[in-house]
């Protein structure tokens, strides 16, 4: 299993795309898998190689990054700025 670490504002490679970690929301709206919705620690990824639309995501849902499936394990925050966006490679 492929787990992946984005830190707060910066980009990291979700498989072989370059995708970039916008700032957390301590209290957002999100949808769950099943599509109700959820609330919780919130923030949008944002695929840049290959490009495509931002997907804001919080812990339980699940980023679809090109063509592959990925579930985010974690969206934590400890100080403004400092926070990650944990994600696992579903197979």
């Amino acid at each position: 299993m492929t787990t992946e670490i984005i830190d707060e504002t910066t980009v990291g490679f979700l498989g072989d795309a370059r995708v970039a970690m916008g700032s957390i929301v301590r209290e957002g709206t999100y949808l769950s898998p099943d599509g109700s919705t959820a609330r919780g620690v919130t923030c949008y990824l944002i695929p840049i190689e290959p490009e495509g639309e931002s997907i804001l995501v919080g812990k339980g849902s699940i980023a679809e990054i090109d063509g592959a499936l990925w579930l985010v394990e974690a969206v934590e925050v400890a100080t403004p700025g400092d926070g990650v966006v944990r994600l696992r490679k579903m197979d």
